[in-house]
């Protein structure tokens, strides 16, 4: 799924350059945000389906010991630079708690606090 993810990219030139100038915090019209869109949430569909395959114990076997709070933490860098976008947050904001599991939505609220309280400081 990772490659999925980042093979996006990679093949698709009008992808990219929207990655590129959503990234940078460039407005972006209504169809490159969900385009935008779309692929944060292939991301977060990726970290949340490498959760659960942790804990089962069928993969990713570098994270066996990291619960999901520490896996997001550890992947907060790179995801909070996707949310960190007007596009990127709409999503999040609007979509993604109907699309995730009340725990990860909590989570990744619960980092996105933390690290606002830090950087405001």
């Amino acid at each position: 799924m990772y490659v999925q993810v980042f093979s996006q990219l990679a093949l698709d030139a009008e992808l990219a350059s929207i990655y590129h100038r959503g990234l940078a915090k460039e407005t972006l019209d209504d169809v490159e945000a969900v385009r935008y869109a779309a692929l944060i949430n292939t991301y977060f569909a990726f970290i949340e389906e490498m959760s659960v395959q942790v804990k089962v114990g069928l993969g990713f076997s570098e994270f066996m010991q990291m619960d999901l709070q520490e896996l997001l933490e550890f992947g907060y860098p790179y995801w909070g630079r996707l949310l960190d976008t007007e596009a990127g947050m709409a999503w999040w904001t609007d979509d993604a708690p109907f699309q995730y599991s009340p725990d990860f939505v909590r989570l990744v609220n619960e980092i996105l606090t933390k690290d606002r309280a830090r950087r405001s400081v």
